[in-house]
C-alpha cells in the first residue's frame, strides 16, 4: 500500500560560520541517476582504490534514492519517511562537499526518485503527483501536477534544454527547464522506470505492460520490444544505441537500435526498480535479487558473477572498469574488472544499501535504508579512523552461470581472534533468496551458533 502524508512543509536552512572557498570550475562529477542521461553508470573518475570514512551525515529517515552531485561538489538526496503518522519528514537535502547541511526542503510525500542537476537547477519528484524544480540555493522554481506518483525508481534525465521523467500515470513527460510541458507519451501501464537518452535524444523507457519503448526527440513512437514480464528497472544505452534493460522475468535484455533482440541472459532472481545495468565498451554489469552481481560481455556471455546478498543497488563503474555496488547485507563492494574483491565497507547491522554509489575523483557517496545515513568514503589519510575490510569469503566465478547448490555462506567481523574478543558472525544459504522459516546452525570452537535468515547478525565472546 502506498503511504501518504500531508502536512505543512518548510525550507530549512543551515548557516555555519565557516570559511567559504571558491567553487571548483570542474565538470559536474555525477549529475543524475547512474551518472548520465544514457544511464551508463560509467564515471570518468577512478574513485577511491581503498577507503576510510570521509564524513557521514545523519538523515531523518530512510534513503532508497541515490545521491547526485552538482558542480560545486554538493550532494542532493531525498528520504522516505516510512510512517503513516508523520513521525519524521520526507526531506530533500543539499549537503555540501564537507558534509554540512546547506538546506533541506520538506516534501509532501515519500521520495524514492533520484534528483538530476544541471547549471543552477535541480529536478526531483515524489509521491504527491508533483514534479519539482529547485534552484540550487533551495528556492523552488516551479512544480507541475501530473496524474500519478513519481514512483519507485523513476528518476529524471536532463540535458541543456529539457528534462524527461516517467510517472505512475503510465506516461513519459518532457518539460522545458522553465516548467512548460513539451509533450507526454502514454504507455499501457504504470511507469517505475527512469528514461534513458541516446545521443540523438531518443528516449527509452520501460513500462509495467512488459514493453521497452523508444520515442523520438519529439515524443513520437519509434518502436517497442515486449519482454516476459513488467519492466520496473531502467534501461541503459550504449554509444552505438544498443539498449540494455532488466525485466521482472529475471532476464537482462540487449535490444538493438532498430528494436530487435540481440540477446538475453536469465539470472535466478527478478530484476526490478534500481537494479539498472551499467555499461562500458566491452562489458555489462547487473545486480539481481538472486544475491549476485553479474558481469557479461556486450555480446551476452557471462564473464563472472559475485555472490553477496540481493543487489538492489545499480552498480557504478570507474574510469578503469572497477565496480562499486551496494547490497542488502549493508556492504559496499569494490570489485576489480576480473571480478576480484578489492575491498568492502560494512555500514552496520540492520542497514540495507539501495543507493547507487556516486563517484567523484577520490570519493564515493551513498545512503543507507533503515540506518538513515549518507556516507562519503575516500582514500585513506596517514591516520585512518575506519578502514575497509577486504576479507569476506565470497569468491568470483569466472565460468558458467552459478547454480547455487545448497550450502552455507558465513562472514565474520575479523579473520583471526584471541580469547575474549568479540565475535560477530552472519550468513546465508546460497540457494535461499527470500523468506524462510528454518534456522542455520554454525558449529565451531565447541560452540553452537544459531543465525536467523536474512543475514541477521549474532554476537558473542570468542572462546
Amino acid at each position: 500500500m502506498k503511504r501518504r502524508i500531508r502536512g505543512n512543509c518548510s525550507l530549512i536552512l543551515a548557516f555555519c560560520s565557516v570559511a567559504i572557498c571558491a567553487a571548483q570550475s570542474v565538470e559536474n562529477p555525477w549529475p543524475m541517476f547512474h551518472y548520465n542521461a544514457s544511464r551508463t553508470g560509467k564515471s570518468p573518475f577512478g574513485g577511491p582504490q581503498s577507503c576510510v570514512i570521509k564524513w557521514t551525515y545523519k538523515l531523518f529517515s530512510d534513503v532508497f534514492a541515490s545521491p547526485v552531485l552538482d558542480s560545486e561538489g554538493a550532494i542532493y538526496v531525498g528520504t522516505d519517511d516510512g510512517s503513516d503518522y508523520g513521525k519524521y519528514q520526507n526531506l530533500f537535502y543539499r549537503i555540501d562537499s564537507v558534509g554540512s547541511l546547506s538546506w533541506s526542503y520538506c516534501m509532501r510525500e515519500l521520495i524514492y526518485s533520484t534528483a538530476a542537476t544541471i547549471a543552477n537547477k535541480v529536478f526531483i519528484g515524489d509521491f504527491d503527483h508533483h514534479f519539482y524544480c529547485f534552484f540550487t540555493n533551495g528556492v523552488m522554481s516551479w512544480s507541475y501536477l501530473t496524474g500519478g506518483d513519481v514512483d519507485y525508481g523513476s528518476s529524471p534525465a536532463v540535458n541543456g534544454d529539457a528534462v524527461w521523467i516517467g510517472i505512475d500515470d503510465d506516461r513519459l513527460y518532457n518539460f522545458q527547464h522553465g516548467g512548460q510541458l513539451s509533450w507526454s507519451y502514454k504507455t499501457h501501464s504504470h511507469i517505475h522506470s527512469s528514461p534513458a537518452l541516446d545521443e540523438s535524444y531518443r528516449a527509452y523507457i520501460g513500462s509495467g505492460d512488459h514493453n521497452l519503448y523508444c520515442l523520438d526527440s519529439l515524443g513520437a513512437f519509434s518502436w517497442s520490444y515486449e519482454t516476459g514480464d513488467e519492466i520496473l528497472s531502467s534501461p541503459a544505452v550504449s554509444s552505438d544505441r544498443n539498449v540494455y534493460v532488466g525485466s521482472y522475468d529475471n532476464s537482462l535484455y540487449s535490444i538493438g537500435s532498430a528494436g530487435a533482440l540481440r540477446w538475453s541472459y536469465k539470472t535466478m532472481g527478478i530484476i526490478e526498480y534500481a537494479m539498472v545495468p551499467a555499461i562500458s565498451t566491452d562489458n555489462v554489469w547487473i545486480g539481481s535479487k538472486d544475491a549476485s552481481l553479474y558481469c557479461l560481455t556486450t555480446g551476452g556471455q557471462l564473464s563472472w558473477s559475485y555472490w553477496c546478498s540481493p543487489v538492489y543497488s545499480a552498480p557504478s563503474i570507474s574510469a578503469t572498469d572497477t565496480v562499486y555496488v551496494g547490497s542488502t547485507d549493508g556492504r559496499i563492494y569494490h570489485m576489480d574488472p576480473a571480478g576480484g574483491l578489492v575491498w568492502s565497507f560494512y555500514s552496520g547491522s540492520g542497514s540495507d544499501i539501495h543507493s547507487s554509489p556516486a563517484i567523484d575523483p577520490d570519493t564515493i557517496y551513498f545512503g543507507t535504508a533503515y540506518q538513515n545515513v549518507l556516507y562519503a568514503l575516500t582514500e585513506p589519510s596517514p591516520t585512518p579512523t575506519h578502514t575497509c575490510t577486504p576479507t569476506p569469503t565470497s569468491t568470483s566465478t569466472p565460468n558458467p552461470p552459478p547454480t547455487f547448490p545448497p550450502g552455507l555462506r558465513v562472514w565474520t567481523n575479523k579473520s583471526s581472534f584471541n580469547p575474549g574478543d568479540t565475535l560477530e558472525i552472519w550468513g546465508s544459504f546460497t540457494n535461499t533468496i527470500l523468506d524462510w522459516d528454518a534456522y542455520m546452525v554454525i558449529m565451531g570452537n565447541g560452540k553452537t551458533w544459531s543465525v536467523t535468515p536474512k543475514n541477521t547478525l549474532k554476537k558473542g565472546i570468542y572462546a
